[in-house]
Parts: structure tokens; C-alpha cells; sequence
């Protein structure tokens, strides 16, 4: 095999067709030549004496295990021209401190940045698409995070161990949070959803306490619900109770069947605070609904609902009124035909 040895001194990399195999240097501050197009498989591994490393645009791709275990490398710049970050390629970078993801690195694969316990600040970039399986697993310092709107797939455990994470937006229309992917992230206290197409896995959030903080109404709900956060109304601080509630109404309409675990519960609170989850019922068609098959609302509810829908022209809901009232209070009479 043939190798193009370059840079200062000479012998610090070995290159080949553009294709950094491996860095033979002392390490500190270091700049990868101009003209490599992808950095190997374990070419920096466990190279502890690398400091801060700078990669030139034209690189395309970061393999498997490229920089893993460089226990002391505290900055990287990853150019607009990556488009590939590879399984563990930053793992056990315990030292690093900052780290922007560029947008051309659509695929963060998993472990990528494993155990990076000083990551304090993570920017990634509008274009990612997906973030891999345990890819930020235990950066124990992270304390904030925004995911944008691009990202469709947040993986198994992506963020599991994040404890110190205490600000969270996701700003995607539609986008997976796996399994447990924010597991463990106990200082979660601001949670911002903005998709109501959002899909969250039930152990996505794990230990994390109540969240105060929400996007949209239909989101928001359900990332309140005690579902994601592992409780009951008891175990939530008063103020998110009746967010809690909605995301419980919401759950069940969406079909999710560990929400029935808790159905009592949140009957007998409902029950309590009837009048609000009443007026929310002039807005929230799933509120309505659910008061509906819960029999929960009144004659006189029945008809404030109804009238309402009728101004509204919305035929169907209208339709499941008249069914509600002539079951729970008898056949209808002359006056309520014009209702």
C-alpha cells in the first residue's frame, strides 16, 4: 500500500487517495491537510495527546471510531462539507467542550459522541435528519438543547444520562423520540414541543420531573402527560395538573394504551375540576369527546355544546351530542329540534 505522507512534519499523516488512514503526530492543535475528502476508520484512536482539531472544508465524511477515546481534545470545527459523522466517532471525547453539528451532516450515527461529559454547548444545525441510537449518551454538562425542525428520528437513548439538561425545544412538525432517548435527564424543568404531529415513545422521558414549560396546545399535552413523565396527578406539581389531564385525554384519543394505566386517576380529577375541562371543551373537540364517553357532562352542558356546533356547522360532533343526550336524559323533545 502506498501512502502520501504530508503536512509538519512530513510524517504526521499518512493519506491515501485523499483518504486520511492515520495521524502519526505529537498531537496539541491540530489542522488535517487540505485536500482529504474522508478521515478513516480509527485514524486519530485514543490519540490522548490531541488538544483541538481543525477539519478543512472538502472533507466529506468522519468513519466509525475516527477520534474515540482522545480523552484530552477539547475543540473541534467540522466544516459545511460533512456529510457523514460515523458510529462512535467522537466516543469517550471527554474533554470536549463545544460542538456544532453542521446541517450536511444529515446522519449522526450512534455513539457518535458517547460519553463527551463535558459537552456544555451542542448547536446542530438545520438539515440533520436523524440522531442516532446513544449518540449524546451521559454529556453529563449539556444544559441546553434545541433540535430543529428537520430532525424526523431522535434515536433509542440518544440523550439517555443527560442529567444537568434542563431546557429542551423540538421545534419538528414531525418527529420520532425513541425509546428512552432523554432517560435519566432529572433537571428537565423547560420542555418546548412545537409539532402536533410529534410521536414520543412512553419511556422517552423516564425520570424527568414535570415540565413547566409547552409549545402547541396538542403537543404540549401530551408531552405533560404523566405517561412521559411517570406518574400520576399526585405525583405532579399543581400548576401542570390540568396540562397533565389534557395529556391524558389527548393520549387515549391518539390511541396510546398505556395511558388507560392511569384512567381513574384522572377521572376522579377531572371529576374535581369539572368546570375547566368544561370551558375546554368549547375549543378542544377531543375534550368534548371524551366528556362525552365518560358521560361526564350535564343537560345543560349538553345543550351549550351543542349550540355551539351548531354554529360551527360541525355535523358529526353535533351528531354524537344528539345520540349523548337522548341516551343519558331520555328522547328528544319538540325544543330540541331547533338546537
Amino acid at each position: 500500500m502506498r501512502f502520501k505522507e504530508t503536512s509538519g512534519p512530513d510524517s504526521d499523516f499518512q493519506i491515501r487517495d485523499g483518504v486520511l488512514v492515520r495521524y502519526l503526530g505529537p498531537g496539541g492543535a491540530v489542522s488535517i491537510p487540505d485536500g482529504t475528502v474522508r478521515i478513516g476508520e480509527r485514524a486519530f484512536d485514543k490519540c490522548e495527546s490531541l488538544t483541538s482539531l481543525s477539519i478543512p472544508f472538502g472533507t466529506a465524511s468522519i468513519e466509525n471510531y475516527a477520534f474515540s477515546c482522545c480523552r484530552n481534545l477539547r475543540t473541534v470545527s467540522i466544516p459545511g462539507s460533512v456529510t457523514k459523522i460515523g458510529r462512535a466517532a467522537f466516543y469517550g471525547c471527554e474533554s470536549l467542550e463545544s460542538l456544532v453539528i453542521p446541517g450536511s451532516a444529515a446522519d449522526v450515527r450512534e455513539l457518535a459522541f458517547f460519553g463527551c461529559r463535558s459537552l456544555r454547548s451542542l448547536s446542530i444545525q438545520p438539515g440533520v435528519t436523524s440522531i442516532g441510537e446513544r449518540a449524546f449518551f451521559s454529556c453529563h454538562s449539556l444544559t441546553g438543547l434545541t433540535i430543529p425542525d428537520s430532525v424526523a428520528e431522535i434515536g433509542r437513548a440518544a440523550f439517555y444520562g443527560c442529567e444537568n439538561l434542563s431546557c429542551l425545544t423540538i421545534t419538528g412538525g414531525e418527529v420520532r423520540v425513541g425509546y428512552r432517548a432523554f432517560y435519566g435527564c432529572r433537571s428537565l424543568a423547560g420542555l418546548t414541543i412545537s409539532g402536533s404531529g410529534t410521536y414520543i415513545d412512553g419511556s422517552a422521558f423516564g425520570q424527568a420531573p414535570p415540565c413547566v414549560k409547552c409549545g402547541t396546545p396538542a403537543a404540549a399535552a401530551l408531552v405533560s402527560c404523566p405517561l412521559y413523565l411517570g406518574g400520576g396527578p399526585a405525583d405532579l406539581n399543581e400548576d401542570t395538573q390540568e396540562e397533565a389531564a389534557l395529556g391524558f385525554i389527548h393520549a387515549r384519543a391518539e390511541g396510546i394504551r398505556d395511558a388507560d394505566r392511569w384512567r381513574q386517576e384522572y377521572l376522579d380529577y377531572i371529576r374535581r375540576h369539572l368546570p375547566l375541562f368544561m370551558d375546554r371543551a368549547e375549543t378542544d373537540r377531543q375534550v368534548l369527546l371524551f366528556l362525552l364517553r365518560e358521560e361526564l357532562a350535564d343537560k345543560e352542558a349538553a345543550d351549550r355544546f351543542l349550540k355551539a356546533r351548531a354554529a360551527a356547522d360541525d355535523t358529526e360532533i353535533r351528531a354524537w351530542i344528539l345520540d349523548y343526550r337522548r341516551r343519558k336524559f331520555g328522547p328528544e323533545g319538540p325544543e330540541d329540534l331547533s338546537l
